[in-house]
């Protein structure tokens, strides 16, 4: 629908007849250059109400999952550095909660640690504390609210274990794996968890996923959608207007709320399409490598140029490398059994570190040889930045299997 609401001014980049060069703003983005152009008009320095405001800035266009790209990139570029030294308190307090302290920012950090602390409280009960905490100016008032806000966090990431987990049973339970979309659904689940259970799953089986719940009492069915770049939600939106109350979207994500007598013809319609788009093969995940690497060759030297490409994130992923014939020298679990820590040793390197998130369920005898996929990063855990490898994919070689030839 492109019908402009009647008010004195629209401001969207992504209107048909905008001029702005750049139309990926986040909506942070675009009441920041809005403030700024209040800023000048008014006489006001641009400078000073820029080092006001941008760690807010970078923080909602990282949280927002925007590509960090062209303008994006400079935004969240100059907002960590902002960060790093923000007079905020409540979010020095944040950071510190965190776990974040004495370390170098990056826009993971925002992503995986400060973000969803302040969506936690928005998505369980009131996002006013979040608002709260941002304007804080008393240091023990503002660490009691980042301290909530990391509780807060932490019966999120249960709640949607447990959501996570019933889905799970169901995918099992009713074979829905035979449908090349997923389509759960069940009384009760929290309508603000829904949507990172979506994106667990698409992650997990690579199809496009509806996670519903059910409202029994008020009879509705509120639905939140995450797909994968071989089905783009638009067309299937359009779709879904006639039968739903609310939909919308974009081409990788999208909600919803129909009424549960409609909910079954919603998911005909949804599984049909997605069984007549979509192929085996759309069904197979991709991991594109660029460039394959020695072990001796990820070294400090490595990580500095590494870092002229920063901020990594959405549309800027940062390099995946292939290393081959790893030896593994150990390898544990961490203590909730989620994730693997190994120790590896590269052809021609020392041991290294390695991490393998929620790779718990996967073992290594010691001296097995492996194909690696990973991205080295520096672990500052202990208070000093030391090289390790965050891997993402592997294959084992076989005993006297010979080398394979170099991808180019």
């Amino acid at each position: 629908d492109s019908t402009l609401p009647n008010a004195l001014a629209v401001v969207n980049p992504h209107r048909p007849d905008s001029r702005y060069p750049f139309a990926d703003l986040s909506g942070a983005g675009v009441s920041f250059r809005v403030a700024e152009a209040l800023v000048r008009t008014l006489g006001y320095s641009v400078d000073k109400f820029r080092q006001a405001v941008l760690d807010l800035v970078a923080i909602g266009t990282v949280a927002d999952v925007m590509p960090l790209l062209g303008e994006n990139r400079v935004i969240v570029a100059y907002g960590l550095e902002r960060l790093k030294d923000t007079p905020r308190v409540g979010l020095r307090q944040l950071i510190e909660v965190s776990g974040l302290s004495n370390k170098r920012l990056t826009a993971r950090d925002i992503g995986f640690m400060i973000g969803p602390r302040l969506n936690a409280a928005g998505r369980l009960e009131d996002a006013r504390l979040a608002l709260e905490l941002l304007m804080e100016e008393d240091v023990e008032t503002a660490r009691r609210l980042a301290k909530q806000l990391d509780q807060h966090n932490r019966d999120r990431q249960k709640l949607q274990q447990a959501i996570l987990d019933e889905a799970l049973a169901q995918i099992e339970q009713e074979d829905l794996l035979q449908h090349r979309a997923l389509f759960v659904r069940s009384l009760g689940w929290h309508h603000g968890i829904i949507g990172l259970v979506a994106g667990k799953l698409m992650n997990l089986f690579h199809r496009p996923t509806f996670v519903v719940s059910l409202e029994g009492e008020a009879g509705l069915a509120r639905g939140s959608i995450r797909s994968i770049p071989a089905f783009d939600l638009t067309r299937l939106l359009a779709q879904m207007k006639p039968i739903c109350q609310k939909c919308g979207g974009h081409p990788a994500a999208g909600g919803f709320v129909v009424a549960l007598e409609r909910l079954e013809e919603l998911r005909s319609l949804v599984l049909q399409m997605a069984e007549r788009e979509l192929t085996d093969e759309d069904l197979i995940p991709e991991l594109l490598i660029d460039l394959e690497v020695k072990g001796y060759e990820v070294n400090g030297r490595l990580m500095s140029e590494l870092k002229l490409l920063e901020p990594f994130g959405e549309g800027n992923e940062a390099p995946f490398f292939l290393c081959r014939a790893v030896h593994v020298i150990g390898s544990r679990t961490s203590q909730d059994g989620k994730h693997l820590f190994l120790k590896i040793r590269p052809e021609g390197s020392p041991v290294l570190d390695a991490l393998f998130w929620n790779g718990g369920g996967i073992s290594f005898e010691p001296e097995t040889r492996l194909d690696l996929v990973f991205q080295p990063e520096e672990d500052t855990y202990y208070g000093y930045g030391t090289l390790r490898w965050c891997l993402h994919d592997f294959e084992e070689r076989l005993e006297g299997e010979a080398p394979a030839e170099p991808i180019s």
